[in-house]
């Protein structure tokens, strides 16, 4: 998995070899994003995931989900972790 914080650039390359129909971005099975009438093969989205709300030290799961016009449907998750760490002060 990746640690995060802050703003996350959440970053999806989707390729098919028939046209995409919709594709999902799923955090802890709730859905969070929703692109439709795609009318590419291929189509990058991004999503600017706000994490500064969520709790230290937990994981996160993000699917992928992608269908096409031929009713096939491919998922990929990732798991993330949730990390803030306090600013170290320096003295002289």
């Amino acid at each position: 998995g990746y640690i995060v914080h802050e703003i996350v650039e959440v970053t999806c390359t989707i390729k098919d070899n028939s046209t995409l129909e919709r594709a999902e971005l799923w955090i802890n099975n709730v859905a969070s994003a929703s692109w439709i009438n795609i009318t590419e093969i291929d189509s990058i989205y991004t999503l600017y995931w706000n994490t500064t709300s969520l709790e230290n030290n937990t994981s996160y799961n993000l699917e992928v989900k992608a269908y096409d016009k031929n009713g096939n449907i491919l998922n990929i998750v990732t798991t993330f972790h949730i990390i803030y760490t306090s600013p170290k002060l320096e003295q002289n």
